[in-house]
């Protein structure tokens, strides 16, 4: 799920009445489904909670349907500025991907512990079905064209079952449930009826959706088709491999179950015995991150009664299961789901800081206000050590113990900003110390002032500068349809002489009716929203901004109206900054890409994965303007022969002849532009430490070879449109002329040579990070490479020729 996630979406945080038709909670539902499917047990409790708190009441509407499909086009003002529907001309009504339906009723199935419990479950979920043969009415009878009383009826009767309550069913005609709008609460797309709000010659904005699986039988209520498919297919065929009522059939079913892991404390990286039973077939083990979330580890070693594995680095002090893949046919698809089975714990000596910091996320405290420091910390062995730091500089140990959660009266005796510094490490394990700083103003309630420097929206590399007036036209570089987004707000505190104090500030985007959080994390992996202003912000420091995430499916259309909100969270003097900007993503073509997997000669040593394969290319596209839609991975494998000038592809020969071996397979061997060429394409090997890291060969400007590097990845791909390298003293050499950039020299606004050092601050979206002193990406230098602000422009110029879609 994207980092970037609607206020809304966080279910835990809202009140159980309030979840039933909001639309924006239904993308957790759906991710704790997915995570209960791959065996993850944290989130098994988790949806069991979720599913409990819906009581039987409808569940968030946007699981099934929730969006209706239609062509704006229809859409038509009649005289009397009214919209009127008219009819289509073919097609039934559209509705969302039942597969996400599917998911959450195989989920269901999997954590419910007896029949009882699956009934209860299944029992709102009932009343979301009959929404979606609501929802599917209403349209229906909107391509019919239906008059205004008709199509009104119907539109109430769809919104009151998507509303219904425990103990308040839906009855036809029955007014409006009491505190229950019409339609989704927030910021949920939909729109009004009756439509009289829209202004005259203007078409509404419709949400789409993926067409309707043709598998589902026309003509008949869906609420009747899965019914039987629950009781006839879904339910039976996991009960039959073992999933689903897990208190019942475990160790009756070939379940697995971990009995002992050896050692039981570790640090990340060391190996491990998992001792048990009914291990085979495991492909995985898994565990859990410092943010709940899953992570897998390909086991050394499999046998029925143990597992060898490396604990990952990033694993955290919880559970640790067998992945054990159980296919189970559903209504419409197949999925892969995780045999059940009894996991194990693991501690991991790296403790995980959950909370620090004063109640309610305050920074600021008045004279005489009471105030509690509060810490959360696992593994639950963890020694703590907190120190506070006094505004004159005395340093005082508040807390030296075995304390793993605890809390904390706090006394201040002067003003100032008081520091408060906490050391965590489990005793026994040196896996290393964990640390966080807080900081409290105690002051009179005056203003901790800020300003919004500026904004910046980047896909990777913007222009862009603080300085007033910028050196270039801020934010010049155009954004493209399709691709992840960062909206960078920087902040300036604002300070009258020596008097005053940075602001504590987190905030709000929202595009389209949908709101964002900040993306700020204090370190990979620990999320925190709140940034700290400072009087002169830079570029190069992620937290000296306020990040967001516009997750690459909502970043498209043109002149989208988005509204930034920054707020302070000090009780002292909260103060609230808003600015607004306008937004336009530009259909580009993406450049397509095609993945040769390289065989060493040596036949012991087994090619790398499609998905690995995969995962790497895609990975690189974060440096290259251009989406990550029309990358595909060849079938095959192209073999390496023992003793041939491609088997000695560590020297210059070698990797040309490889070059052309590859580019040959598919004739390209025309030059530049290449005739009838409708792809990139990219061959992969395996050795590292070769002289180098990939190579284009000239005449096959369509094929290129590249080590295992994101960077080089990229780096040869640019190659196969026509950008050739950026001269540095280095020594790069110039690509063929024939290239349409050949050279490139990187110069500053003043025309003076940057020797490939960048002007514009990268932002690495995976990493969640702002790169410091990155060189470019064409270049051969040794720092962190990025494709400059003016290279990002020519490659995609040179892809809209290239590869015009």
């Amino acid at each position: 799920m994207s980092k970037a996630l609607a206020a809304a979406d966080v279910c835990s945080d809202i009140a159980p009445q309030k979840l039933k038709p909001m639309i924006a909670c239904a993308p957790t539902l759906l991710q704790q489904a997915r995570d209960v499917l791959g065996g993850n047990g944290l989130a098994a409790e988790t949806l069991r909670e979720t599913l409990g708190a819906f009581g039987g009441a409808a569940y968030p509407t946007s699981v099934g349907i929730w969006a209706i499909q239609t062509d704006t086009s229809k859409l038509k003002p009649s005289n009397t500025k009214r919209i009127k529907l008219s009819p289509a001309r073919s097609g039934e009504p559209r509705l969302v991907a039942f597969e996400d339906l599917e998911t959450v009723l195989a989920a269901t199935v999997y954590v419910s512990r007896t029949p009882a419990e699956l009934a209860v479950h299944l029992g709102g979920m009932q009343l979301a079905i009959q929404g979606v043969d609501e929802m599917q009415h209403l349209y229906r009878l909107a391509l019919d064209g239906a008059q205004g009383p008709d199509f009104s009826s119907a539109f109430d009767t769809a919104v009151r079952v998507l509303s219904s309550t425990p103990g308040f069913p839906f009855e036809p005609g029955r007014p409006g449930l009491p505190g229950v709008p019409f339609g989704p609460p927030g910021a949920a797309p939909w729109f009004d009826w009756p439509p009289g709000s829209t202004p005259p010659n203007t078409q509404p904005r419709v949400p789409t959706s993926p067409p309707l699986p043709t598998e589902v039988p026309r003509g008949i209520r869906l609420t009747d088709y899965f019914e039987r498919c629950l009781t006839n297919d879904l339910i039976p065929e996991m009960h039959r491999r073992g999933i689903g009522f897990i208190n019942l059939i475990t160790n009756n079913s070939g379940a697995y179950r971990v009995t002992s892991i050896d050692p039981a404390s570790v640090c990340p990286g060391a190996r491990i015995d998992i001792l048990g039973s009914n291990f085979n077939g495991t492909t995985e083990v898994r565990f859990v991150n410092a943010r709940g979330e899953t992570i897998s580890a390909e086991p050394s070693e499999v046998s029925d009664d143990k597992i060898e594995v490396v604990v990952p680095l990033d694993a955290r002090s919880g559970p640790v299961w067998p992945y054990i893949p159980v296919t189970v046919r559903l209504c419409l698809t197949d999925i892969t789901t995780a045999r059940p089975g009894v996991g194990g714990e693991i501690e991991i000596g790296v403790p995980v800081i959950h909370r620090f910091g004063l109640e309610a996320g305050r920074d600021c405290v008045g004279p005489g206000d009471p105030a509690t420091l509060n810490w959360s910390i696992s593994p639950d062995t963890a020694r703590v050590t907190i120190v506070q730091i006094a505004p004159w500089g005395e340093r005082t140990t508040l807390v030296s113990a075995d304390s793993a959660i605890g809390t904390l009266a706090l006394d201040f005796r002067g003003f100032g900003r008081w520091t408060y510094e906490l050391e965590a490490d489990v005793p026994g394990l040196t896996c290393g110390i964990t640390r966080a700083t807080r900081h409290i103003d105690v002051a009179e309630r005056g203003n901790a002032n800020y300003a919004i420097a500026g904004i910046e929206v980047t896909q990777g590399i913007q222009v862009f500068s603080l300085e007033d007036p910028p050196p270039e036209p801020n934010n010049s570089i155009d954004l493209i349809d399709g691709m992840d987004t960062i909206v960078r707000v920087y902040l300036r505190s604002i300070l009258a002489g020596d008097f005053g104090w940075h602001a504590r500030c987190t905030g709000t985007l929202t595009l389209d009716g949908t709101t964002f959080t900040p993306i700020n994390e204090d370190a990979p992996g620990v999320a925190n929203p709140f940034i700290e202003t400072v009087p002169s912000p830079r570029r190069d420091i992620t937290n000296n901004s306020l990040n967001f995430q516009i997750p690459a499916a909502l970043a498209t259309g043109l002149d989208q109206r988005a509204v930034v909100e920054v707020f302070n969270t000090g009780v002292c003097a909260p103060l609230t900054r808003r600015e607004e900007l306008t937004l336009s993503w530009l259909t580009r073509p993406a450049l397509p890409v095609t993945i040769r997997r390289i065989a060493e000669s040596d036949r012991s040593r087994t090619p790398r994965s499609v998905a690995s394969s995969m995962r790497l290319v895609v990975d690189a596209f974060r440096r290259m303007p251009s989406p990550r839609t029309a990358i595909v991975v060849h079938p095959g494998v192209f073999q390496i022969e023992e003793g041939t000038t491609e088997d000695n592809y560590c020297n210059d020969g070698g990797y040309y002849q490889l070059a052309l071996s590859i580019a040959y397979e598919h004739n390209d061997n025309e030059g530049y532009p290449p005739a009838d060429h409708t792809s990139s394409w990219i061959g992969l090997y395996e050795r590292f430490g070769c002289s180098a890291g990939g190579m284009m060969a000239w005449p096959s400007t369509s094929t290129c070879i590249s080590q295992r590097s994101r960077e080089v990845i990229a780096h040869e791909l640019l190659h196969t449109v026509g950008l050739g390298h950026t001269k540095t003293s280095v020594g790069e050499d110039c690509e063929s002329l024939f290239q349409p950039v050949a050279c490139h020299i990187l110069r500053d606004a003043s025309g003076v040579d940057r020797n490939g050092l960048l002007i514009h601050v990268p932002f690495d979206i995976d990493g969640n990070t702002a790169v410091r002193g990155a060189a470019d990406l064409q270049s051969y230098r040794r720092e962190e490479r990025w494709l400059s602000a003016q290279l990002w422009v020519l490659a995609r110029t040179l892809m809209d020729t290239r590869y015009p879609g």
